[in-house]
């Protein structure tokens, strides 16, 4: 039996977002350490920027030119901060952190800070009510990943496991973070599942439409909407990821940032 595009698209992007489930499980019954959960995000951005760098830039560069490219991959980024920007004031920004709402920074004081956040602050987890806005931030977060897939299973030779791997590894870490920050919050468990469960499950038709589109476009506007989502990637992994992998696990989340793209090179090259 062969599968249609669209649907190997789907599935792969299905598989890949589901690590956000099994993260999702890990942080409300599985205790991990701060500086493991900031390792699997740093090794997440890592696949996630050598899955764009090697395998979606140079696909949309091969069917649109260098040009369009770039002009869509500025696009993607910038369009990803401005909705991410405004999910964070509604309360998404929750979906980043992974220690106690009452916990102010993660790796220690602060130069010119005290050892505890003042009266008052702003917690670090989300605050009562998020839950819907994290959610819309994860969506926000995993819809460029599959897209991209779909569209550069089209354009392409075939599936990205590259981009796999990146989905996997950078969906994975904000599972975890996200359900500790929502279960601390006081969501009940079953809500938080469902709430992954759904991230997970607009996956699929996310790659499906990106491969749709795609079969339906050509050359430089079929290499705008792969940089498009190709820049959007890369912002999140910048925004979402690394930032909360620094301020967790110190300088080595650059060695570790580091082993997950070159293992994405190693896939590109490879396979």
């Amino acid at each position: 039996m062969t599968w249609p595009g669209w649907a190997e698209a789907a599935l792969w992007a299905l598989v890949a977002s589901s690590s956000g489930l099994c993260g999702c499980l890990g942080g409300l019954f599985v205790p991990l350490g701060r500086r493991v959960l900031a390792a699997v995000m740093a090794f997440g951005a890592g696949a996630l920027l050598g899955a764009v760098a090697f395998d979606v830039l140079p696909a949309a560069r091969d069917r649109g030119g260098p040009g369009p490219a770039v002009a869509g991959f500025l696009a993607g980024a910038l369009i990803f901060t401005i909705i991410d920007f405004l999910l964070d004031r509604r309360g998404a920004v929750g979906r980043k952190h992974s220690g106690d709402p009452d916990e102010p920074a993660g790796r220690g004081p602060v130069p010119g800070a005290g050892t505890a956040a003042p009266r008052g602050t702003a917690s670090r987890g989300p605050r009562p009510g998020a839950a819907w806005a994290i959610l819309a931030g994860a969506v926000l977060d995993g819809v460029p990943e599959a897209f991209a897939l779909g569209v550069d299973l089209f354009a392409g030779h075939g599936l990205s496991w590259a981009l796999v791997a990146g989905i996997f590894l950078s969906t994975l870490p904000e599972g975890l973070s996200g359900s500790v920050g929502l279960k601390r919050a006081g969501y009940r468990r079953a809500f938080i599942v469902l709430l992954w469960a759904a991230v997970a499950g607009v996956a699929a038709p996310a790659a499906a439409a990106g491969f749709l589109l795609a079969e339906r476009l050509a050359g430089v506007t079929e290499a705008v909407i792969l940089a498009l989502a190709g820049g959007a990637v890369v912002a999140m992994a910048a925004d979402t990821l690394t930032p909360e992998a620094y301020r967790e696990g110190g300088n080595l989340v650059g060695l570790i940032t580091a082993l997950g793209m070159i293992l994405t090179f190693i896939l590109a090259v490879e396979v």
